[in-house]
């Protein structure tokens, strides 16, 4: 199986099997990545057969692959930050 890129100008269609063997995701992580609109949605081809373009899957790797690179920024964290004791201001019941 190839894994090159559609001729520019002209997208394909790639059907799962495809489309799980660039992004190495599950059916059910692509459906719901899907649902919640971080994946390409996919393409009703006919009443049984769905596909997703090409292009769309492969700008969505290149985006998960350039987050991946990008530098974590540091978290500013105060000198007196440490946990402290909570002490109960009332005395206990005798």
């Amino acid at each position: 199986m190839q894994n090159e890129r559609p001729t520019p100008g002209r997208d394909a269609l790639y059907r799962w099997d495809r489309v799980h063997a660039i992004t190495g995701l599950s059916r059910s992580t692509i459906s719901t990545k899907e649902r919640e609109g971080t994946f390409p949605r996919r393409i009703t081809v006919t009443p049984r057969t769905v596909a997703w373009l090409a292009s769309a899957v492969h700008a969505w790797v290149d985006e998960q692959a350039a987050a991946a690179r990008a530098p974590i920024a540091p978290v500013a964290i105060a000198s007196d930050s440490r946990p402290r004791k909570v002490r109960d201001t009332e005395p206990a019941p005798a």
